[in-house]
């Protein structure tokens, strides 16, 4: 995974869509990314999150 910057803020609490799981820099031991989409009534924003900030720990399809 290449370094990006950041794309939006996602409100705790709003939904994603997850698409894929792949690793990239490690944060306090944990390397999980997984690749979403967000939109809430407006544009739809896409990009990666790190796993530790998902409910469900990210997606388990490998990117």
């Amino acid at each position: 995974m290449r370094r990006c910057g950041l794309v939006t803020r996602i409100p705790n609490g709003h939904w994603v869509a997850l698409d894929c799981h792949g690793y990239g820099d490690t944060i306090n031991g944990w390397n999980g990314w997984t690749h979403v989409r967000y939109g809430n009534g407006g544009p739809t924003y896409s990009g990666w999150v790190f796993d530790h900030y998902l409910d469900d720990g990210g997606s388990y399809i490998d990117c």
